[in-house]
């Protein structure tokens, strides 16, 4: 079995798409909450959520450490650290949590995505042409990124920096590169990009086209949670150009009206623009309080999920605790299916995708 280890749930999908497309039975453990978890025989791939993004140092320590505890007793053979491949979350001490508790010498490092617009010369990351650090990222409401210089920040947060050695990548050749250099090793930390060449090195016999299954069709539920002018940018696109409910969350009020919810087909639920003050937890209890209402109804079974906590919460408030992938519905996107519970639910990254990336999430299910 492959185990990987991302910080948050829609990295998880980011990730876990390149191992279902290549045949891989991949399952995504949502809850940290590890040593209730039983593994299921058929699992290929196991991603376990750590959740730990906004989380103290010492606990996302912990709890990348625990997961390790967990990969050493299921016959898992090799591990991925999946890292944000805009450096946000607690790098270094997740970094120290697996050397801790896998007990390795050595780890490559390459946070690089090129097909996404992320780079890495000299030790210095950028995102679309910019230093990380003069990016949206720079100012993201929960994980500033504050240092752009690999090296540097790892120095800074990890005490096993000299054990990791950082890979500057700019192009997919260069990852493929990188990719044939450590695919012997049995541990390695990156974004998701590199972990798409390694799959291909790692599996005997591999199937690059499995059987796909069709989406269910129905209504569908958007959920978004997240403050990125990305995110705004692609709600927009999706009420012009679809039939939807648009529901724009203000916060200031005691109460969420939604108005004919029963006569349109499909929904967004998103906090309206304007409210930075807001503390996030208010906003995530408030959308999963809403989403359980929802579908508990019978209204929803196909959810599209914008940002990694957001889905966290909602999944959680719908008593979702795994996921199996199935594919990529856009770069970086995943649909899954609940196994507890029958949601299909497609998982994008707050900062993904153009404009109508949210609307191309929708069609899926039309």
């Amino acid at each position: 079995m492959i185990g990987v280890i991302a910080d948050d749930l829609t990295g998880c999908g980011d990730i876990g798409v390149f191992f279902a497309a290549s045949g891989l039975r991949t399952v995504i453990r949502i809850n940290p909450t590890l040593e209730k978890y039983e593994i299921k025989r058929a699992t290929e791939v196991l991603i376990v959520n750590t959740e730990s993004r906004s989380d103290s140092a010492e606990t996302a320590y912990g709890k990348v450490k625990s997961a390790c505890n967990l990969f050493g007793g299921i016959n898992v053979y090799r591990v991925y650290k999946k890292i944000d491949s805009a450096l946000r979350g607690n790098i270094g001490s997740e970094i120290d949590g697996f050397f801790d508790g896998s007990g390795i010498k050595f780890l490559p490092f390459c946070a690089a995505f090129p097909a996404m617009g992320r780079v890495t010369r000299d030790g210095y990351h950028y995102v679309n042409g910019k230093l990380v650090t003069e990016s949206e990222f720079a100012k993201d409401l929960r994980n500033p990124v504050k240092e752009a210089h690999i090296p540097t920040l790892l120095k800074k947060q990890s005490v096993h920096h000299e054990k990791v050695r950082v890979y500057d990548c700019a192009t997919g050749e260069d990852l493929k590169d990188i990719a044939r250099e450590t695919a012997s090793l049995p541990a390695v930390c990156g974004a998701a990009g590199l972990a798409e060449e390694l799959v291909k090195l790692w599996v005997d016999n591999i199937k690059f086209c499995p059987e796909k299954e069709p989406a269910e069709k129905g209504p569908v539920l958007v959920i978004s949670g997240s403050a990125s002018p990305v995110t705004h940018a692609q709600i927009e696109e999706l009420t012009r150009s679809m039939d939807i409910l648009d529901v724009p969350l203000d916060f200031n009020k005691k109460r969420a009206d939604i108005m004919g919810e029963k006569s349109w087909p499909s929904m967004v639920i998103y906090p309206a623009k304007g409210l930075e003050g807001v503390k996030s937890g208010v906003i995530m209890n408030t959308l999963a309080r809403l989403v359980s209402k929802l579908c508990g109804n019978g209204m929803f079974r196909n959810l599209v999920i914008a940002g990694g906590d957001t889905a966290f919460n909602v999944c959680g408030a719908l008593g979702l605790e795994t996921l199996a992938v199935k594919e990529a519905v856009l770069p970086g996107v995943a649909i899954c299916k609940g196994i507890e519970k029958e949601y299909n639910v497609i998982l994008k990254p707050g900062s993904f995708g153009d404009k109508n990336a949210l609307l191309e999430c929708c069609k899926v299910f039309m």
